[in-house]
């Protein structure tokens, strides 16, 4: 289905499911400031805490949100609902998402590498989760990166008894020049956070990790 199909067109007044709870439009001042293209078009879901159940592996969620992302969307918070599974890889299609916020759900598996295509978001949050394995070295490539949230993790590492994200805090974040809150609390991560992070006025978190 095309954005036209879509999306309602512009008139005197809003297009009635720019009112839908948890639903933000474009408006014609946005389009003006060139913050969006397409007046009516949605331009972020917020749904957090609603009880939605689905599961993130099933690209049958994903089909619904890329259309939205091709059309305008650029934030999609979907925070302590009932969503589990693996990220399907369909999921780094949404290459011009700015807020991608799946944090306090039941997502399991690693941080996946289609993430790598998004790099355009400035803020991640996937904390309170079931996810395991280490840091991805590519972060660094999400240059427009301003905060990071994967703090609390409980997901299962094989061969070990550690819970969470494990080993060392690759010493590519520090190539994140936007950066300005990172939460990595409550994992198992190792070693040193790179010296090039402990800038003053940013805000880190690092608890219970060794």
């Amino acid at each position: 289905m095309s954005c036209e199909q879509l999306v309602e067109r512009a008139t005197l007044r809003r297009a009635v499911y720019c009112s839908w709870f948890g639903i933000t439009c474009c408006t014609p001042e946005a389009v003006a400031a060139g913050n969006c293209s397409m007046v009516n078009s949605v331009y972020g879901v917020r749904l957090v805490i609603n009880n939605l159940n689905a599961s993130v592996s099933d690209v049958r969620m994903v089909h619904p949100m890329q259309q939205l992302h091709d059309c305008g969307m650029r934030s999609l918070n979907l925070e302590a609902n009932n969503l589990a599974g693996q990220f399907h890889p369909a999921w780094g299609g949404l290459k011009h998402l700015l807020d991608f916020n799946f944090g306090n759900c039941w997502i399991t598996g690693s941080i996946p590498s289609s993430m790598r295509s998004m790099r355009n978001l400035t803020q991640i949050n996937l904390s309170n989760n079931w996810l395991n394995g280490t840091l991805p070295v590519w972060l660094d490539e999400l240059q427009q990166l301003r905060i990071l949230n994967l703090g609390s993790q409980f997901g299962a590492n094989q061969g070990t008894d550690a819970s969470g994200l494990m080993g060392t805090v690759p010493r590519q974040l520090s190539k994140l020049q936007q950066l300005r809150e990172l939460n990595l609390e409550a994992n198992v991560l190792t070693g040193e956070l790179p010296e090039a992070l402990c800038n003053e006025g940013e805000a880190y978190g690092t608890a219970s990790n060794q």
